[in-house]
């Protein structure tokens, strides 16, 4: 008897212990919180509060893969960058010793612009010789041997070194190809952004070394009627007449490799090319396919085509190229891949013009 009353009383007592122990901490609870709203407070007056900034963009899923991975040297700045250049390197490989300051020049100008980050990988046999390597040009960029890098998304190993792959912030496949691109990698970029429709990374700026002016030749070119909806810039610096038709081989697949070299073009801003069809404007529309970017294409009837300041027809050779400067003057003409391959030599850097037609 005297148990199951001892029993009945502790569990009475419980029963109203309980609710009281649950009500302290509650209180204890409440009296913290506002003790973490004063400290606060009081911070906010002083002016110690760190507020992560509204402007510092989130990591992506390469930065983070980065930010985990063993760097080899260097130290990753930029774990947002819209895009990432792997660029795979080899101390053994004589075009990597050779290629690496113009990589190095790359990666300083992806520094400043704040957009790409360049990522070195090491094929070599051991880390020691790998460090050795790479240090010897740069201490500042981000490298890692090539079995760490398997964790970077979009990576590959390319049998090809030096081999570069650029990569979106998530790992979307961009480009890839041998090193020498590493200098238009800003091309490759436009070209993937307009493919897909999607903002521009570096918009293009037509007369770059001269805002505002056109020449006589920018001046007549407004005056011409595309057919595929797209008007020539009348600012260029430079003007490219790319002449094709349909007895050409494979005329669309030549379109095709013009509007490669558009993209870069249309970075550097101070050049613009415009398809001159010699056939009927059915025959064109069936193989001139809505390549992007769209460069300016007319017919070679336009009636305002002889009137351009300069212009002289060319059949010579089809597909052929003639590239004037802005007030008309021809610099050169000659069958279109063999110009197009160096329209930066004839054009922005301007090499003496040689008659290709002469060899």
């Amino acid at each position: 008897m005297t148990s199951r009353f001892l029993f009945s009383a502790l569990a009475a007592l419980s029963l109203f212990a309980a609710p009281l122990a649950w009500a302290q901490m509650a209180d204890a609870d409440a009296m913290a919180n506002a003790g973490t709203a004063a400290s606060t407070a009081a911070a906010a007056e002083d002016g110690t509060t760190e507020t992560p900034s509204p402007e510092t963009p989130a990591i992506n899923r390469v930065g983070e893969a980065l930010a985990k991975a063993e760097l080899l040297s260097g130290a990753v700045s930029n774990t947002a960058a819209r895009y990432y250049v792997y660029v795979n390197v080899a101390s053994w490989s004589e075009t990597s010793v050779a290629e690496m300051p113009k990589i190095v020049k790359a990666y300083n100008e992806m520094v400043s612009d704040g957009k790409v980050q360049m990522v070195l990988v090491a094929t070599d046999f051991g880390e020691k010789i790998a460090k050795d390597f790479i240090t010897s040009f740069t201490d500042s960029c981000p490298a890692l041997m090539q079995i760490p890098a398997r964790t970077l998304p979009g990576h590959e190993y390319d049998n090809t070194v030096p081999s570069v792959i650029i990569v979106d912030g998530d790992g979307n496949f961009v480009a890839r190809g041998k090193v020498d691109f590493i200098p238009n990698y800003k091309a490759y970029i436009t070209k993937h952004e307009v493919d897909n429709n999607l903002p521009l990374t570096y918009p293009p700026t037509h007369a770059a070394d001269a805002p505002g002016s056109k020449g006589r030749l920018g001046t007549a070119v407004g005056r011409l009627k595309t057919f595929n909806n797209t008007n020539p810039s009348d600012e260029a610096r430079y003007y490219i007449f790319y002449y094709g038709r349909s007895i050409c081989c494979h005329p669309a697949l030549r379109i095709s490799e013009a509007a490669a070299f558009y993209t870069e073009m249309l970075v550097d801003g101070r050049v613009e090319m415009i398809y001159v069809c010699l056939d009927t404007k059915p025959v064109a529309q069936r193989y001139f396919r809505p390549e992007r970017p769209k460069f300016p294409a007319i017919l070679s009837t336009d009636k305002n085509l002889p009137r351009l300041p300069g212009y002289t027809n060319y059949t010579r050779t089809i597909p052929g190229v003639v590239i004037y400067d802005a007030t008309g003057k021809e610099i050169i003409r000659g069958k279109a891949m063999d110009i197009l391959y160096r329209w930066r030599d004839y054009t922005v850097n301007r090499l003496p013009g040689k008659d290709e037609d002469e060899d």
